[in-house]
């Protein structure tokens, strides 16, 4: 990853964190069935093992989260 990607990912990561979450200006829309599909991809990642994890996450993230939210 550039140096130029990672400052672009770090800015944006707010944005991402309220999509997720739901929060700010994602705060308003209605998301039919949303929690069940989270709990869903999280009892699979569950399943999977360490490595299988930690290849998501460094793919998904191109590094470390700020946050260990996958951890929990």
């Amino acid at each position: 990853m550039t140096e130029k990607e990672r400052i672009y990912y770090e800015r944006r990561a707010p944005e991402y964190d309220d999509w997720y979450f739901g929060t700010g200006l994602f705060a308003a829309r209605v998301r039919p069935g949303r929690h069940d599909e989270l709990e869903a991809l999280r009892v699979f990642l569950r399943t999977l093992s360490v490595r299988s994890l930690w290849i998501l996450r460094v793919g998904a993230t191109l590094g470390p989260p700020p946050r260990p939210y996958w951890s929990r």
